[in-house]
């Protein structure tokens, strides 16, 4: 039903704002009772908008927040990759962005560092979100309850410096949270230290974690901080050109 739903939405668009329900039937070659049962439905839960008068179909309040959304995700690449850019400069380490997807990070852009020895990302990949600063940094604006239920009872040991216990994830969230941004050494993979802050939309909401990171035999620890407030200063860059106006 969700695919038949979507072919009728995709019927809208330039000037074609109505349909009736033979006309519809007609372009999606279906038996018109189907196609009535399907228009009603779509108008019951707000997608379309029938009109008494005439029995003409148009698009539906509920569409509103999804247009909304799409739009600012569709902004988030294209105001991302110069932040990504900016801070691979500042830095001369590699820039990535992340975005929760289900109980994982999932890398989506990045610029590789120029030097010979470097952290390597691959578009798509999936990171956990207990064990990197991405993640960490995806995790720590959310509820107690989500990240309970998106991290689950057992956290993978990854690395020695892995976060194992729950308790001690929540911890390490709030600092997160008091500082701004997130770190991992040594927690995901072999000789990797990393750094995260968030971008949000307009309302204060994390879209995406903006990361920086290299090889922890070049980025010792407590250079994290410095990586970290750079990633921070980009990110609130970032958020403030998808009309955050927050610190």
């Amino acid at each position: 039903m969700l695919r038949h739903a979507m072919d009728v939405l995709k019927l809208f668009g330039g000037d074609e704002l109505e349909f009736g329900m033979a006309e519809v039937a007609r372009r999606l070659g279906r038996p018109p009772s189907t196609v009535s049962r399907l228009l009603r439905s779509m108008a019951d839960a707000g997608f379309l908008e029938r009109d008494p008068t005439s029995g003409r179909y148009s698009p539906g309040w509920a569409l509103a927040p999804l247009a909304d959304l799409a739009e600012r995700s569709a902004g988030l690449p294209r105001i991302a990759r110069p932040t990504l850019l900016g801070l691979a400069a500042e830095t001369q380490e590699t820039t990535y962005l992340g975005v929760l997807k289900g109980s994982v990070a999932v890398l989506t852009d990045g610029v590789m560092s120029p030097r010979s020895i470097q952290l390597a990302f691959t578009p798509g990949e999936h990171v956990a979100l207990h064990a990197t600063a991405t993640g960490k940094c995806l995790l720590a604006w959310r509820p107690e309850g989500e990240i309970r239920r998106l991290v689950g009872k057992r956290l993978a040991a990854h690395m020695k410096g892995t976060i194992t216990d729950p308790e001690r994830l929540l911890e390490t969230l709030a600092e997160v949270r008091a500082r701004g941004y997130a770190t991992a050494y040594l927690e995901w993979e072999d000789d990797v230290a990393a750094a995260a802050a968030p971008i949000r939309d307009e309302n204060g909401k994390v879209l995406a974690a903006l990361s920086v990171g290299g090889p922890a035999s070049r980025i010792r620890r407590d250079q994290l901080q410095t990586l970290g407030e750079l990633a921070l200063r980009h990110a609130r860059e970032a958020s403030a050109a998808l009309g955050f106006t927050g610190s």
